[in-house]
């Protein structure tokens, strides 16, 4: 006899069309769990904006149910109150919490899941999750890509930041289990919360990669498509690099291009940086957001990819989601950071890259990639035993076990 399917209601504000790394993420979260048994339920939010690039969905349409943003709606109260101010800094649009309860009480009534899986940020997903659980009785387990007010971006204004870790504290306390994408903050929620946490990192999606990639590179090509956070991620080093072997000549002996895919707000700081270097932008190809499908052809066809990360202490806890994607390229990565940043330790511990933390780090490597390139028709590939462990489907399948651990009927519902 066929094991009845499981259902599990999942609440993220990120989800296709939405692009993003967040979205991306949860998208194969769901993808996945379907193939593993389950039918998952989406609570989410629609498109913030008309743009022209967005994500497929990889379940069927009828699984996923859009709640809109309240401040499109001209009879939000709160909208300008300071109330409404101060919760978006500790959690995001609050304004989306009571319309997205509503809903979610109505999809438990519909579909009866036994278990309720939030994702967040935006940390208000948490607070949803919270709510429909203690209402509804059934179990939830939190999904964190992002720590909350562990993250040195929020906010650490005073009555926020109290405010903030009474809320989180509460909230999680309440969860029967955590999920954390990095060790890095495991053992904060585990103290803050008394709940089992487990780390299960991001993944890359072999099915995304299933193109024919391009072996016969004749040009030495650095690609990077997505974000720099506004000039947090570091990229200088490589622009100062570029500028030096340019000044002496190298790089007309052996050439260099850096393609980049930037946002608008992305693009526009990473043009007035390159004002500062004269003999820069002949080598430097910048082009506006793409679709997520050329991009990753793109990737498989790169020489080197790109990794800027923030040179400051939130690496010690935080991998980016676009270093698993890379994984799934298989093409091998400059990352651009301290090596005590996680996601810089990934790399040298697997073998699928090189780290530099200066401009001169920089400069050796590329001296030695690019003579090795042109003179000895040298690439770097990665080898696929090297990053098997962090495909979705092995993710996922963990995640599916959590669940089914903690879910409210253990056999199956629907």
């Amino acid at each position: 006899m066929l094991k009845p399917k499981r259902t599990v209601l999942i609440i993220s504000a990120d989800y296709p069309p939405e692009p993003g790394i967040g979205s991306l993420n949860v998208s194969k979260i769901t993808k996945y769990l379907l193939r593993f048994g389950w039918v998952p339920v989406v609570l989410t939010a629609p498109l913030a904006s008309d743009l022209s690039v967005s994500l497929p969905l990889e379940i069927p349409e009828e699984m996923v149910h859009y709640v809109p943003w309240p401040d499109n709606n001209p009879q939000d109260r709160l909208k300008d109150s300071l109330l409404k101010n101060l919760l978006y800094l500790l959690i995001g649009n609050v304004g989306w919490y009571f319309p997205a309860v509503k809903r979610g009480l109505e999809l438990i009534r519909e579909y009866r899941p036994g278990i309720i899986f939030a994702s967040s940020p935006h940390h208000i997903s948490n607070l949803i999750a919270h709510k429909l659980s203690k209402a509804s009785g059934i179990p939830w387990v939190a999904h964190l890509r992002d720590p909350w007010t562990l993250d040195y971006h929020f906010s650490k204004m005073r009555l926020t930041y109290i405010l903030g870790r009474i809320l989180e504290r509460r909230i999680f306390s309440s969860a029967s289990a955590i999920i954390v994408v990095s060790e890095g903050f495991a053992d904060f929620y585990a103290k803050i919360s008394k709940r089992p946490i487990y780390v299960i990192h991001n993944g890359y999606d072999p099915e995304d990669f299933s193109f024919s990639k391009k072996k016969d590179m004749k040009n030495f090509t650095i690609f990077f498509a997505g974000s720099i956070y506004r000039g947090q991620r570091e990229v200088l080093p490589l622009l100062e690099a570029i500028e030096e072997l340019a000044k002496e000549g190298y790089l007309g002996k052996f050439p260099l291009k850096v393609r980049l895919y930037l946002p608008n707000d992305d693009r526009a700081v990473f043009e007035s940086q390159i004002k500062n270097y004269n003999s820069v932008s002949k080598y430097i190809e910048i082009h506006d957001w793409s679709d997520h499908g050329k991009v990753l052809k793109e990737e498989c066809e790169a020489t080197y990819l790109l990794l800027p990360l923030e040179f400051s202490c939130r690496g010690w806890y935080f991998y980016t989601g676009k270093l698993f994607e890379y994984m799934g390229a298989g093409r091998p990565i400059l990352c651009l950071s301290p090596r005590f940043n996680l996601a810089a330790k990934l790399i040298i511990q697997r073998g699928i890259g090189v780290v530099c933390e200066s401009k001169e780090e920089v400069v050796a490597f590329l001296r030695k990639a690019l003579k090795e390139f042109y003179e000895d028709g040298r690439t770097v590939e990665v080898p696929r035993e090297k990053i098997k462990d962090f495909s979705w489907s092995k993710q996922v399948f963990k995640i599916s076990k959590i669940l089914e651990k903690f879910s409210e009927n253990k056999e199956g519902q629907g």
